[in-house]
């Protein structure tokens, strides 16, 4: 497995697509929710390689189907993981927001395909049902 991707985006943005650790520092960092069972390290991490104005970007599911097999310990909603960014992105400008409803929970639980829902239902917000959690943290310019 690849510990990281790096690009360079259409507006000269180096971009770190974080799959494990190394010693540069980015424009943007991004982590998706394939990495489950160290969302505290890595976000911290994502911190640090993000230089002075650079952006946080992350995702985690937010409904899961429960495993027989396996334990279920590490699941935040939108309210645990502002708390746990906090502490892990300190000093940035974080937002984390909550996607999803009953209706696209059930969908995904079933193995439905994205094009199988209408926009509508695809986009209506109930927070008792999050499917999807989005962060970003904009790092200050310069160090507090």
């Amino acid at each position: 497995m690849r510990e990281h991707d790096v690009m360079r985006s259409a507006a000269g943005l180096l971009v770190l697509i974080l799959h494990g650790d190394h010693g540069y520092y980015y424009d943007l960092a991004v982590k998706h929710d394939r990495v489950v069972h160290a969302y505290v390290a890595y976000s911290r991490r994502m911190c640090e390689v993000t230089r002075p104005g650079g952006t946080l970007l992350a995702s985690a599911a937010g409904l899961l189907p429960l495993i027989p097999d396996g334990g279920d310990y590490w699941r935040l909603s939108a309210a645990g993981w502002r708390r746990v960014l906090a502490q892990q992105w300190p000093g940035c400008d974080v937002m984390v927001e909550a996607h999803g409803n009953c209706l696209a929970a059930v969908a995904a639980m079933y193995g439905l395909a994205q094009e199988e829902l209408n926009r509508d239902e695809l986009e209506a917000h109930d927070p008792r049902y999050p499917v999807l959690i989005t962060m970003r943290g904009r790092k200050p310019a310069t160090a507090s």
